[in-house]
């Protein structure tokens, strides 16, 4: 849990545009703990590697989807892959 920052920002921002805006925390090797996840209800955590995360995910009923991704070249390039191709983000 020591690798999680900016919840509260990302909370924030998830009640200011509940309806536009879906936030999903992925972590690659622990499980978020259950005192985090019921401090911030409005995220959803998952665990997994994050492309494998956004693979399981339907992108249905979105119009004009965006993703922002940062992170190890590997792991953009994992993302962009999953985005692009199976997702249908461009």
């Amino acid at each position: 849990s020591a690798d999680l920052f900016f919840l509260d920002r990302l909370a924030a921002l998830r009640r200011r545009h509940p309806e536009s805006l879906r936030v999903v925390v992925a972590t690659s090797e622990e499980e978020v703990p259950e005192a985090i996840r019921n401090a911030y209800p409005a995220l959803q955590f998952e665990q997994g590697m994050v492309h494998e995360v956004l693979a399981a995910r339907e992108f249905t009923g979105y119009v004009k989807p965006m993703a922002y991704l940062a992170g190890p070249a590997p792991a953009v390039e994992a993302l962009t892959t999953v985005l692009v191709t199976s997702k249908g983000v461009g």
